[in-house]
């Protein structure tokens, strides 16, 4: 009996340390296993950071490190198609047609932050001016019955929804439309029609009496409105109790019936900021891109613009000059240029 219990005791000693021993050995296995899987990229590097970015300066920490065995993309970082670009397939190792989106530890201003309250619309019912919508900072496209004339486009609500998925198409946000009628219950008609193309439609109405109470109904309908044909600073006041979402003055036509045109829309957006509406002052019939800075300047935030006026915001001769020198220099230090080391004096 005195040997079977010592045996006993030893045969209980000797499975706790081979217990002992056995989760020894399996936690060095995961150990190995964890840095050999880290060193040939099957899992997530503590260099990141559950937001994704990396906790030191090393550049190219993210490329040696934290690689997705599925996408071969980092972990904790996300890829966006580029706008245009169809797919994202990758080539050469790198993402084609995409932008790298990660996590910053002091983030970056978000585009809204960064464009505020500005809005750029394309004023022009030609398609073959929508080009403009690729430079990127154009909100959308402003159309009326006189620039559908002068495009040669019929006048009807098929060829206005056409028009505005091309719009649309082209990367537009929001397609105004004008409704038309002598009457308000002919206007409230065409512009249910056209409301009901998208819900990116805002449908134009002249500041006219029947073109008010159109307004009036049609915004209590959840329609989008913009008051136009704005000559007068107390038609500003109308269209907010109308509940517009834009009211359009005609800068340039004001300018030239003789009124201050300039100092007439700067006291419309004072009213709209005075009377705590978010209508917007949507200026249109702008001659000139120093029109536009007057009125930024003095709090006006909406454009409506001709091709014409939207070209020269990206023409300045001085700008054209230095980005040339820019690529001229880039050129040249490309593969092999002389390159000098330190300060000249």
């Amino acid at each position: 009996r005195t040997c079977f219990s010592t045996w006993t005791e030893r045969k209980g000693r000797m499975q706790a340390r081979m217990q002992f021993t056995d989760r020894r050995i399996l936690l060095w296995c995961v150990i190995s296993l964890s840095v050999l899987a880290e060193c040939s990229g099957f899992a997530p590097s503590p260099l990141f950071t559950n937001s994704g970015y990396l906790k030191h300066s090393d550049p190219h920490a993210n490329t040696r490190r934290s690689r997705s065995i599925i996408s071969g993309y980092p972990e904790g970082i996300t890829y966006g198609t580029l706008p245009g670009v169809e797919g994202g397939t990758r080539a050469g190792g790198s993402g084609a047609g995409r932008l790298r989106q990660f996590s910053l530890p002091e983030p970056a201003p978000s585009r809204a932050e960064l464009t505020g309250e500005s809005r750029l619309f394309v004023d022009s019912a030609d398609v073959n001016t929508w080009s403009l919508l690729d430079l990127g900072i154009f909100h959308g496209v402003t159309t009326n019955p006189v620039l559908l004339e002068r495009a040669g486009k019929d006048c009807t609500v098929e060829s206005l929804r056409e028009m505005a998925d091309s719009a649309f198409a082209l990367g537009a946000r929001e397609f105004m439309c004008q409704a038309w009628g002598k009457s308000a219950l002919q206007m409230i008609d065409i512009g249910e029609q056209l409301a009901s193309i998208d819900p990116r439609v805002v449908v134009k109405v002249p500041l006219t009496g029947p073109g008010v109470q159109a307004a009036s109904v049609l915004a209590r309908k959840g329609v989008r409105i913009c008051c136009t044909g704005c000559y007068a600073p107390h038609q500003v006041i109308t269209a907010v109790a109308a509940g517009a979402e834009y009211v359009a003055p005609y800068l340039g036509r004001m300018i030239e019936s003789g009124k201050d045109g300039l100092e007439e829309v700067a006291k419309m957006q004072r009213i709209v900021d005075g009377m705590g509406s978010s209508t917007r002052v949507l200026v249109a019939s702008v001659r000139e891109v120093s029109q536009m800075e007057e009125l930024a300047a003095r709090g006006c935030t909406t454009f409506t613009i001709s091709p014409e006026v939207g070209k020269r915001l990206v023409e300045e001769e001085a700008t054209v000059a230095a980005a040339a020198d820019f690529e001229r220099a880039a050129e040249k230090m490309q593969g092999g240029g002389t390159r000098q080391i330190g300060f000249s004096l």
